[in-house]
């Protein structure tokens, strides 16, 4: 399908820059030159991050590579997100508000220098390393770096940043509205995409609207559910909504790792909600019931508009099992390829069992990899793809036995340390750390191995702002 369109990637920007503006107005009470003053670099970081558009309004699928993306390099190294983070950290580090205060070292931090070995594990495997494996361009190890130091920077960044209650609650109040800006425009992507306005990729015959800002919506929805749970859906218009129009999005995005975030998420969500705080879970079931309901009348509402839609979502389920027909034909061959070029890769040097290849690497195709229908239109042969498209599984192919172990460990004892600080947040703060500690449990290993920037900023902004909710100086004044 061709992909021309008659509106420019401003109009995405557009949205955003309105919202802001409306954003800024209503906050201006509580927005006082102080606060702003504090503030004016996350809130400068968190505009450019939403209204610099990196999903071109014409794009067939995923993030466009041009115009204002954060994906789009200068050169082949600098981003315009790269611009913008450097002036930052630059202008915070000249005005000495910015101190390598890492709070509890046994979060990101730590994560942070077990990437930092991977990375150079990397350089070691790269073709200018001493031990080279594949076409793997010093260049490609560095970009393919940029992720960690997105998330470590941002992290630095709202932990010295923010330091008490009001500037914690004009920040998650500036994230809601632009995650509000989103939705609307999401909508109204779809809205042109159904009118023929713009040209898009269907699969399974569902568009596809927005493609890696879907986690933004994962947070939204548990606060929503666990609202409904509580009792204080009531008070949430505008997260109804969000969460509402996230969730239908999430579904019809027929991409395998949202609905095993979302489905997991949920039942996490759940349990934690029973666990963390005393309620009549089938009163407030029974209660929550009609919202509940909302996303189901939206996709039997989309079947009417795209015939048919129903029938492709149960494929979209299908296609979740790799080895059956929809399954390979919906990119599941490729998947299946990877998962064998991944262990032959590894046993072509069998000390990367235990130490890995590290970041940036181009793994050697030791076996035919096939080029469905799909992996066609989203790869188109010959691109270079440092990346195993198996979140989770290609961890080890990066970090190996040795890194493997080390990030398990890190990871369980670093939200079991989570869940014990949980427990004695005041009610108020405990919606929305839960939601931010289900986002992180299950996002940021798919993460470590993606060259996706967006996922990699989210977990470490989220990352700090739990840790500031968690925080017993700000905790006991929320």
């Amino acid at each position: 399908m061709t992909t021309t369109a008659s509106l420019s990637p401003v109009f995405e920007s557009t949205i955003f820059i309105a919202v802001s503006s409306v954003v800024l107005i209503r906050e201006r009470k509580e927005l006082n030159s102080a606060v702003f003053r504090a503030l004016w670099p996350i809130i400068c970081l968190i505009f450019l991050f939403f209204a610099s558009a990196y999903t071109n309004i014409s794009s067939p699928a995923g993030p466009a590579e041009k115009y204002y993306s954060i994906y789009y390099h200068f050169f082949g190294v600098i981003s315009i997100w790269d611009i913008g983070l450097a002036t930052v950290l630059l202008a915070v580090l000249m005005k000495k508000k910015l101190f390598f205060s890492f709070g509890y070292w046994q979060g990101l931090p730590a994560l942070f220098l077990l990437l930092v070995l991977i990375f150079c594990a990397g350089l070691m495997h790269s073709s200018a390393g001493i031990s080279p494996f594949g076409p793997s361009e010093f260049r490609r190890v560095l970009i393919a770096f940029t992720g960690p130091v997105y998330m470590i920077s941002i992290y630095l960044l709202v932990k010295n940043l923010i330091t008490n209650q009001m500037e914690l609650k004009v920040i998650l109040n500036f994230l809601k509205s632009m995650v509000l800006a989103l939705a609307i425009y999401a909508l109204l992507r779809f809205f042109l995409i159904l009118t023929g306005t713009v040209q898009t990729m269907w699969l399974f015959a569902l568009p596809v609207i927005i493609y890696d800002r879907l986690i933004f919506f994962y947070i939204p929805v548990f606060i929503w559910l666990i609202n409904a749970l509580t009792g204080e859906i009531q008070k949430t218009k505008i997260l109804t909504f969000i969460a509402i129009t996230g969730l239908f999005l999430i579904l019809i995005s027929t991409r395998r790792l949202n609905l095993l975030i979302i489905c997991c998420g949920i039942f996490i969500s759940l349990a934690g909600t029973g666990f963390l705080m005393e309620i009549n879970i089938r009163k407030s079931l029974n209660f929550s019931r009609k919202f509940i309901l909302l996303p189901i009348i939206g996709i039997i509402a989309l079947s009417f508009v795209v015939p048919r839609s129903l029938t492709k979502l149960i494929s979209v389920v299908k296609s979740l099992d790799l080895y059956s027909q929809t399954g390979r034909h919906h990119s599941g061959e490729m998947r299946i390829a990877e998962s064998r070029n991944l262990l032959a890769n590894l046993e072509s040097r069998r000390y990367a069992l235990l130490t890995g290849y590290g970041y940036g690497t181009f793994w050697q195709q030791k076996q035919n990899q096939p080029l469905d229908p799909l992996t066609k239109k989203i790869r188109p042969f010959g691109n270079w793809f440092s990346q195993f498209h198996l979140p989770y599984i290609s961890i080890f192919y990066r970090f190996g036995l040795l890194g493997t172990s080390v990030f398990l460990i890190w990871y369980f004892s670093w939200f079991a340390n989570i869940v014990g600080r949980l427990k004695r947040t005041c009610p108020k703060a405990q919606v929305f750390a839960l939601s931010a500690f289900v986002f992180l449990m299950l996002l940021l290993p798919a993460t470590l191995d993606s060259l996706n920037p967006t996922s990699w900023i989210c977990c470490g902004g989220i990352a700090a702002i739990l840790e500031k909710l968690l925080c017993e100086d700000i905790n006991h004044t929320y």
